[in-house]
């Protein structure tokens, strides 16, 4: 069971999120990888964190939304925007980035849930939860890593533990992690390595 922006759940077994979230990652690496030799940079991104976003109906955006109304669609379409800055920089060839980056948000969704007590609407999804069922979607982002040069790899683990354990952090000092919180970390997480991986410097 998988807990969504709001906290309503999805009947997917937990440990097969990390992998969802790779596939989504890489699918969208692939198009803008396509799309960059015909459109401009900033466009072929937009499209493909486009139809992204809407594979998953904006579901970690609306997540951040204080509600509904004016205000919620200005959160989102900032996430949207920050996040649109982030992909198009992605390298030449962004396919193992952008799974890896899909599929580490999930793991630290999972594992800041496996190891903080929830607060409201995060209560079932943490309930869903077991050892066997968190360490195997620990596993599974771990693995989506093994396709990046190795020291992007370790940086992209080092980031998603860190994260991890700051949503941990916020969650002990507010009585719990809401499922909101779940999904700013997930969204966090994945837009940081997103950045990560679009370093021109750091000679991954």
């Amino acid at each position: 069971m998988a807990l969504s922006a709001k906290g309503g759940s999805l009947r997917v077994p937990v440990w097969t999120l990390p992998w969802l979230g790779g596939a989504l990652g890489a699918g969208a690496g692939l198009l803008l990888w396509l799309l960059r030799p015909v459109l401009p940079e900033g466009a072929a991104a937009a499209v493909a964190l486009g139809l992204m976003t809407s594979a998953t109906l904006a579901a970690w955006e609306r997540g951040l939304a204080p509600g509904r109304g004016v205000l919620a669609c200005g959160v989102v379409l900032a996430a949207f925007g920050l996040r649109w800055l982030a992909f198009q920089n992605l390298p030449a060839n962004p396919v193992a980035g952008a799974a890896a980056a899909g599929a580490l948000a999930r793991t630290v969704y999972v594992a800041a849930a496996w190891i903080t007590r929830p607060a409201r609407e995060g209560a079932e999804f943490a309930r869903s939860l077991n050892s066997a069922g968190a360490l195997a979607a620990l596993a599974a982002g771990l693995a989506v890593t093994a396709w990046l040069p190795l020291r992007l790899a370790w940086t992209f683990c080092a980031a998603a533990i860190l994260l991890t354990f700051a949503a941990r952090k916020l969650g002990e000092s507010r009585g719990g992690l809401t499922g909101r919180q779940l999904s700013a970390a997930g969204l966090l997480t994945e837009t940081l390595l997103w950045m990560v991986a679009s370093c021109r410097s750091c000679m991954w």
